[in-house]
């Protein structure tokens, strides 16, 4: 905050995405968040590594859940695209926006990070509950998803599936 105002400088993506990345490790996502929120605010605009990194840490603080709303949020599915105040239902509508005013998408995230993410909802037992929503919404928004990812997503919620008829009370007296 205080060097680019001293030597008149403003600082682009990819210097708060280290300062996210440092957050991140450092297990700070509060402070992660803030800064990805000025981002998004003031700008510089994130970009899918600026995601991939937060969507990461959520991941290894075991919140696969924020992770799936960052996903929602990098390809504008939380809310309607567009010029804010341009009919738009919601007051802040996901995707970034840009200095113009204008609301825009990621243009893609490492499939391997939307894996991990999905490989992690089933092994909490929620890929039913999250991952296949969240695939079909983003097939819906036209997003290219890999077969490996959809299908890792149906894999975890026909697991959670058997593992719910397996402690299912009228299946022990069968």
């Amino acid at each position: 905050e205080t060097l680019p105002t001293q030597h008149a400088f403003k600082a682009n993506a990819q210097a708060h995405t280290c300062l996210i990345s440092a957050c991140v490790i450092n297990k700070q996502m509060g402070k992660a968040m803030k800064v990805f929120e000025t981002m998004k605010s003031r700008g510089p605009v994130p970009d899918s590594m600026t995601y991939e990194k937060l969507i990461g840490g959520w991941l290894r603080l075991g919140d696969a859940e924020k992770a799936c709303e960052l996903v929602r949020d990098a390809y504008g599915l939380n809310g309607p695209l567009g010029r804010p105040g341009s009919g738009a239902k919601s007051p802040a509508p996901s995707g970034t926006m840009t200095p113009g005013g204008h609301i825009q998408r990621v243009q893609g995230l490492d499939p391997k990070v939307l894996e991990r993410m999905v490989d992690q909802l089933g092994n909490k037992g929620l890929a039913e509950k999250h991952a296949v929503p969240l695939v079909q919404e983003l097939r819906a928004a036209g997003v290219t998803l890999p077969q490996k990812l959809v299908s890792g997503a149906l894999r975890g919620a026909m697991a959670n599936q058997r593992e719910r008829t397996k402690r299912a009370p009228w299946a022990k007296h069968q």
